[in-house]
């Protein structure tokens, strides 16, 4: 019926479209045309939005037709990208790419600026739909800039909103918090009310995932209300959704539940099965948490049976696991080994590798219980090495670049010993035949010719020879300089790595921890528990602010956030804290954002100096100041400590010397060390910006 539906209105379109053409005419005049091409666009919107894709395509297809007749080239590099947007609408990225890079090309060619900023960012957004995360980074950071070129607002906090999506999508909370916050300021500005409702949710989302819920949950509730006021269901639902999470998260169920009944009772209105699925999964969930067995069974098995009818596959999975948890936690274990059973058979057909190490690990921890130990441990060690595969996925492809690279230094060095030993054998040959030649020459001649044929051979030789060692050693450097290079940036990986894992990992178990003792506060009665239960309570909270100090450590989260001046300032505040030195800054020439690997280099090299002052000077005061010149900045490190001998913590190779000067090195400087017993010390360091 559906099908039939969108035949009858292609065929309405198309008959009205032919009229129109014959009754105006295409050259009837510009602004008539300009507002047929209006009207396409507008007709392509609608169909597209109710997925009648054909009718889309013609309209699309239209508008490119009347942009070539008025010869605008800005509605023509549009009407191009529209139809790419239709080919990412209906899932052929392949057509989309086509035309989505047509249209850049043709941009580019008419300085578009506008117009090729949209492309880029359309090619983002599939990008990330095809997980590939960096391809989507680098198009919608491109497509900022040309938004900036443009002077376009509206586009530049399209395109940031979209980079924070990628940010969030790869667990970068910190950038993906910065683009969605310069979002929102956008559009705050711009009096946009409702696309400010998308950011807020957007931003809700990354302080939940920080654990910031007291800020989720506000922003939730103004998504929620403007949503509201506009009427906008689907957004409704999105912000009652995640109310319901933060909620749920923070020990507030009655709210949860409130915010999944009212979630429910639209998603009911507008009927979408897979929705409903899920929400019921998240309402049986709460009701968990609530101790109300019987409501969250029930709900757990009405989820089950809306993903079965929906097709989705990875909702009924979910319902599954939820079903097999419920029973084991009940003591049931022989009908939740029955749905782990059934729900890891999806998850294996279907390649959930994420679903199957959480089934895994559940159905370990049910043989366990029931003392099946040998079983428990095939399914732990099947638990460990999905999480393990799916954890060194990503190593496993940066260590193959990095070989990668190392190969190709050593296959050229290889190829010009090589070239080097032709040349040499060459300029043999050509100094025998010049010998063969001059034998028929007078004795003198001869002597001469042998002599001048030795000078030159040994001239040319010790030439080459000098030639070839300075670039083996050219390439020896250059490949000395990967490693080096390949190790600071492996160690500032790890330390993300390592920080976001204490912050996402560690941290969520301790607030889980808490959340769970708060619940047992609030049911125990007995002194003697409460009193154990409130020295638990205050030693995990002290375990937090450890792992929130140590995780800060790693990776400052306001380097990310705020750029290297104000996390230099940070570190410096701490020190002058402390009460033993006194420092001076000067750094605002640094205001300006640097890239991110430069930011962290520097920042590593500030604080292996802060830390050899701290730890070794015995200095009052320290001095720190940046200036920019040539291209070049400029930064000076003093400290009026005792110093100490140059040449032999040069010899001896400092850990923390040698730190500072690869890290200088990676980032193509130079850094000059000024330092004698009892004077104190001086860094001086130039880096091109």
């Amino acid at each position: 019926m559906k099908h039939s539906q969108t035949i009858i209105c292609t065929l309405i379109s198309f008959f009205l479209f032919s009229h129109s053409i014959a009754f105006f005419g295409i050259g009837s005049g510009q602004d008539d045309n300009r507002e047929k091409y209006k009207m396409y666009s507008d007709q392509r919107i609608y169909y597209q939005k109710h997925f009648s894709f054909d009718s889309a395509h013609y309209f699309a297809d239209s508008m490119i037709f009347l942009a070539k007749s008025i010869n605008d080239p800005d509605l023509l590099a549009n009407a191009i990208r529209i139809k790419g947007t239709v080919y990412k609408k209906s899932g052929n990225f392949d057509s989309a790419f086509y035309y989505l890079h047509k249209s850049l090309i043709y941009s580019k060619q008419n300085n578009l600026f506008k117009q090729l900023a949209a492309a880029e960012t359309t090619i983002g957004n599939i990008f990330l739909l095809l997980g590939e995360s960096d391809s989507a980074i680098l198009y919608q950071e491109r497509s900022m800039q040309n938004y900036t070129l443009a002077g376009d607002s509206l586009g530049i906090a399209f395109a940031s909103n979209n980079l924070g999506t990628v940010f969030k999508v790869q667990g970068n909370f910190e950038k993906a918090l910065s683009n969605f916050l310069l979002c929102e300021s956008i559009y705050e500005t711009l009096g946009k009310k409702t696309r400010m409702a998308y950011v807020q949710l957007n931003i809700g989302n990354i302080y939940l995932k920080m654990d910031e819920h007291d800020k989720a949950i506000e922003l939730f509730q103004k998504c929620y209300e403007v949503s509201k006021s506009n009427k906008n269901f689907e957004m409704i639902i999105k912000a009652l959704i995640n109310l319901g999470i933060a909620d749920n998260q923070s020990g507030n169920y009655e709210e949860a539940k409130k915010a999944y009944l009212e979630a429910i009772e639209i998603r009911k209105l507008h009927t979408d099965y897979r929705s409903l699925a899920t929400l019921y999964a998240d309402l049986a969930f709460v009701y968990g948490n609530m101790n109300s067995d019987d409501l969250e069974y029930d709900y757990i098995v009405k989820a089950l049976a809306l993903a079965k009818k929906s097709g989705s596959l990875q909702v009924e999975v979910q319902c599954l696991n939820f079903l097999g948890v419920y029973y084991k936690e009940r003591g049931n274990y022989t009908k939740a080994e029955k749905y782990f059973i059934e729900a890891i058979g999806i998850s294996t057909t279907h390649g959930y590798l994420d679903r199957q190490s959480v089934l895994y690990h559940n159905l370990s921890d049910l043989y366990e219980k029931k003392d099946q130990m040998s079983s428990s441990l095939r399914y732990f060690k099947l638990y460990k090495s999905i999480s393990d595969s799916i954890l060194n996925e990503s190593k496993f492809k940066i260590i193959s670049e990095l070989h990668t690279k190392y190969e190709k230094k050593n296959d050229e060095t290889r190829i010009l010993q090589l070239r080097n030993e032709m040349a040499n054998k060459e300029l043999e040959k050509k100094d025998i035949r010049l010998e063969r030649n001059t034998i028929l020459g007078t004795g003198t001649t001869l002597i001469i010719i042998l002599i001048l044929s030795l000078v030159i051979y040994r001239i040319r030789n010790r030439k080459n020879k000098v030639i070839s060692e300075q670039k083996i050693q050219q390439l020896e450097d250059e490949k000395n300089l990967l490693e080096a290079q390949s190790v600071i940036v492996g160690q500032e990986n790890e330390r993300k790595r390592i920080a976001q894992e204490l912050h996402d990992g560690i941290g969520v178990l301790i607030s889980t921890a808490k959340i769970h003792f708060g619940k047992v506060l609030k049911n125990t009665k007995d002194s003697a528990t409460l009193d154990l239960v409130k020295k638990a309570d205050k030693l995990l909270k002290e375990a937090g602010e450890e792992v929130r100090g140590i995780s800060h450590n790693m990776m400052p989260g306001v380097l990310s956030k705020f750029g290297l001046a104000d996390a230099i300032e940070d570190l410096f505040d701490e020190v002058a804290d402390s009460g033993k030195v006194e420092v001076d800054i000067d750094l605002k020439v640094m205001e300006e954002r640097l890239p991110e690997n430069t930011e962290v280099m520097l920042f590593r090299v500030v604080q292996e100096m802060v830390n050899n002052t701290l730890k070794y000077a015995e200095a009052k005061h320290i001095t720190i100041s940046a200036k920019k010149q040539n291209n070049y900045l400029h930064l000076q490190y003093t400290d009026d400590g005792k110093g100490f001998d140059e040449k032999a913590v040069l010899q001896n190779k400092s850990l923390g010397i040698s730190g500072i000067r690869s890290r200088i090195n990676f980032l193509k400087g130079k850094v000059q060390l000024k330092s004698s017993e009892g004077k104190g010390t001086v860094y001086l360091i130039s880096i091109p910006v």
